[in-house]
């Protein structure tokens, strides 16, 4: 078996556990009955678009990592490249974004720097928080109780953007010399900002947030999707606004995966815009089932095969 995922099997066996029991949880107090029947009602094929909107967003999301990795020197085999980075949603529910760094050990035996995937990674995070944010804002006018949790991501994105591209911040951090912790901690954060700064122009930082808006988006259409074929009647542009304000404030809350706060804040808007709560809970669990665990089963297929950090063929 592989190491990494003997390793993570504790973990990811619980956070499964702990997430069954709060979806059987919803389940039981929306009526169960009424919940299994809506998804049982679903065709094949309808489960089948749900599943392909997700996929293409992961793929999407690939492509970004890729050319940001290019971007800073590194020509991977894209086969073996896609395997490591769609592995990493493996373990996307265990805590401590064990995925991430799960990415930084196989790619150093291509060559690739930890400060270069802790770059890319924070580059990443920071368009998708940015893509998030304005699909959030679809909802402005409508929910306006989420209105200041959004205002203060917002301020806090932004504020990291200034100071991620600000010339001196690496320097700041890698300054001061000496052989301690500390000190090596902050000269990786250092090698780290200076990668993401350089991916944080504005030609990348645009076709970054551009590549999240797809892939999220389509994610979002999936729970657009899923909320209709339900039977709430959701329009377009509230209900991709839904979706990325339960992401955004499920990732927010740190728990992995936004497990419980994501599918509380989902359910919760969706039964404000009119469904009944055992709609609200069967869309709320099926679209989770189709973005959040299929990519930790997808993850789980491309880990397998990952048997060790290879060296690249020569």
């Amino acid at each position: 078996m592989n190491a990494v995922l003997q390793r993570s099997r504790r973990p990811l066996a619980l956070s499964v556990v702990a997430a069954a029991g709060v979806y059987l949880l919803a389940i039981a107090l929306a009526d169960g009955s009424e919940v299994w029947e809506r998804l049982r009602a679903l065709s094949p094929g309808a489960v089948a678009v749900l599943l392909a909107l997700p996929t293409f967003g992961f793929a999407v999301r690939f492509v970004r990592w890729d050319v940001y990795l290019r971007a800073l020197g590194h020509h991977l085999p894209r086969p073996r490249h896609a395997r490591i980075y769609w592995a990493g949603f493996a373990l996307t529910t265990t805590p401590g974004k064990v995925g991430e760094n799960l990415r930084a050990v196989y790619l150093r035996a291509y060559g690739v720097p930890v400060a270069h995937s802790v770059g890319a990674f924070v580059a990443e995070r920071l368009g998708d928080l940015v893509a998030m944010l304005f699909l959030s804002g679809l909802t402005f006018g409508l929910l306006e109780r989420y209105s200041a949790a959004v205002a203060a991501t917002s301020a806090l994105t932004v504020a990291l953007l200034v100071a991620l591209r600000s010339p001196g911040l690496p320097d700041w951090l890698e300054g001061g010399g000496g052989t301690t912790l500390l000190a090596r901690v902050r000269r990786m954060a250092g090698h780290g900002v200076a990668a993401a700064r350089d991916l944080l122009g504005t030609r990348l930082l645009v076709a970054g947030v551009a590549i999240a808006l797809l892939a999220w988006g389509a994610e979002a259409l999936t729970f657009v999707l899923a909320a209709r074929w339900i039977g709430v009647d959701l329009p377009l542009g509230v209900g991709m606004g839904v979706f990325a304000l339960g992401t955004l404030l499920g990732a927010v809350s740190m728990l992995p995966g936004g497990v419980g706060p994501t599918e509380a804040v989902m359910g919760g808007l969706l039964m404000l815009a009119g469904g009944t709560a055992a709609e609200a809970t069967a869309a709320t669990v099926l679209v989770r089932a189709v973005t959040l665990w299929w990519a930790v089963a997808l993850g789980m297929v491309a880990l397998v095969g990952l048997t060790g950090p290879e060296e690249p063929a020569r």
